[in-house]
């Protein structure tokens, strides 16, 4: 359970005095959130959750600086602080990684971990000063950082805003599915493209897990957990599938690196990719085994 104030998390009366919040409820968010895999209604209401629509649509406007021909980094910031200029009702991306939840097992190991609260946005502003990679090899910082906007912080939310649920929090269950589903496919300027909803789906084509040819099975378990509503084994559910994604996809790009070390080729961007799944899981690996979440940092760092 989380012991501490989950800041800025959840609660229609905190949620309508952050910047943003009060706009944010009233600024459109779908009641309902549609998926392939099913559709969730949220129970509370809007103010307690509907700023989370916004990670998506926040995801997808630093996706697209990063598109841009030529990568302006400064560009980049203010779409990483800022989110999508039309939408200012949202939060940047920035805001959603600074988030902490104080109490929570995966919060504090992390922040224990990499000795830092705000560990997810340190490490983002550090990529985007061009710090955090010794190559300096462009593609890589532009997978490293999209990767940690969309897969990081939405990992670090839901598995706090889960707890927070188990705490009674209004509107944080709600607020956990509207960052897995990106709030569905109404909310059209983020949408589940720009969610953990999408990585588990091609995640799910890779591993062989699609079912009728759109929908992983660990999309189609996690929306029958939210629309469970909160319970101890929903909320087991959930955990589970976010990290099954991350594992997945670790090894998804283990498996790329094997390639290039065997072939020899350019494996700077798959690196890259790699090293931003095995943050979501770094920390917990290392209070198990510490010696081997060293040999896997250094495989995807060195």
């Amino acid at each position: 359970m989380a012991a501490g104030l989950v800041m800025l998390a959840g609660g229609a009366a905190l949620a309508a005095a952050l910047p943003g919040g009060a706009r944010a409820a009233a600024g459109g968010a779908p009641e309902v959130f549609r998926t392939p895999a099913g559709d969730y209604a949220p129970a509370a209401p809007a103010a307690a959750w509907a700023r989370y629509c916004g990670l998506s649509v926040s995801v997808a406007a630093l996706k697209d600086s990063l598109a841009a021909a030529e990568v302006d980094w400064e560009a980049v910031r203010a779409a990483y602080a800022d989110g999508d200029a039309r939408f200012p009702e949202w939060p940047g991306v920035k805001a959603f990684a600074q988030e902490q939840f104080p109490g929570v097992a995966y919060w504090d190991a992390n922040s224990a971990y990499f000795d830092d609260p705000a560990w997810l946005d340190t490490f983002a502003e550090a990529n985007i000063d061009g710090d955090v990679l010794e190559s300096g090899d462009l593609e890589s910082r532009v997978e490293l950082l999209e990767k940690t906007a969309l897969d990081q912080v939405a990992a670090n939310l839901i598995m706090g805003l889960i707890e927070a649920a188990a705490d009674e929090q209004e509107g944080a269950w709600d607020a956990a599915a509207a960052v897995y589903t990106g709030c569905g496919t109404e909310n059209t300027h983020g949408a589940p493209r720009n969610a953990l909803y999408d990585r588990s789906d091609r995640r799910g084509m890779h591993f062989g897990t699609i079912q009728n040819g759109e929908t992983s099975m660990t999309n189609a378990e996690i929306m029958e957990a939210f629309q469970g509503g909160y319970s101890p084994e929903n909320a087991a559910v959930v955990a589970r599938a976010v990290q099954r994604t991350a594992w997945q996809s670790l090894l998804r790009y283990a498996h790329f690196l094997d390639g290039h070390f065997e072939f020899e080729t350019d494996f700077l961007a798959h690196q890259a990719e790699g090293l931003a799944f095995w943050r979501i899981l770094e920390a917990a690996v290392a209070q198990v085994d510490p010696e081997r979440a060293a040999l896997i940092t250094a495989a995807f760092t060195s």
